[in-house]
């Protein structure tokens, strides 16, 4: 599951609940991640809200520092 960061509200969703018609805009990779709170619609409730940890978690849409070598 393709985690992100809003960029609204720095919180962590998954990209398939937050956009489950696919993350492409206008046929282009999306510039703009919004959670699913964020976009106007009640969050999904599947795990909690929890702020982005650059040191801990992976989303697709911001640098990691984790080094995996």
């Amino acid at each position: 599951m393709d985690l992100f960061c809003c960029d609204d509200c720095s919180v962590v969703d998954a990209a398939e609940l937050a956009y489950p018609g696919g993350t492409q805009q206008n046929g282009e990779p999306r510039t703009h991640w919004q959670c699913t709170q964020c976009q106007g619609n009640d969050w999904h409730g599947l795990f909690e809200r929890e702020k982005y940890r650059p040191d801990f978690d992976i989303v697709v849409n911001r640098p990691n520092g984790i080094g995996l070598g």
